[in-house]
């Protein structure tokens, strides 16, 4: 049977050829720590093939189950943490919370409302004051529907 010396010693356009990519890689390689560098142009052909398989182990993307498995347990721990913080009193459901912002909202337009009869008897200053409070009344309202329904549409993803 006739056996084969394998080099310890391999040029990086050699070694390029044998793995299938250009000298350049190799080179990025050797900067990277993956190859294992010889000396002058030549790399250690063992540790960088051990190097490159171990390389390919870490960089090459998770399995379908791995994956299925993450998400599995992303889930788990994301209910986990929702039953720890309604415990904790730290959440509270998407109703009672918009209820809560309607009736702050309530009190914030009564009271705005009013500050024109607070300022002035005098019935033009109150018709310009009267229409300002309308006119940020306003803004704020459409502002405010617009950002319940993101927030609804987020709530029923």
């Amino acid at each position: 049977m006739k056996t084969t010396s394998i080099p310890d010693e391999i040029s990086v356009d050699d070694f390029a050829r044998l793995i299938g990519v250009t000298p350049r890689t190799i080179r990025n390689y050797v900067v990277e720590g993956v190859v294992t560098s010889g000396g002058r142009g030549n790399v250690l052909l063992n540790p960088s093939i051990r190097n490159l398989i171990d390389h390919a182990k870490v960089a090459r993307p998770d399995s379908v189950l791995d994956r299925a498995r993450a998400r599995a347990l992303d889930a788990r721990t994301r209910a986990q943490e929702i039953r720890t913080a309604r415990e904790e009193g730290r959440l509270i459901e998407f109703d009672e919370a918009m209820a809560l912002v309607e009736d702050v909202t309530g009190l914030f337009v009564a009271a705005i409302e009013s500050v024109p009869a607070r300022y002035t008897r005098d019935r033009d200053k109150r018709a310009d004051l009267e229409r300002v409070v309308f006119d940020v009344r306003t803004d704020v309202s459409n502002d405010m529907a617009k950002r319940a329904d993101e927030l609804l549409k987020e709530v029923k993803k």
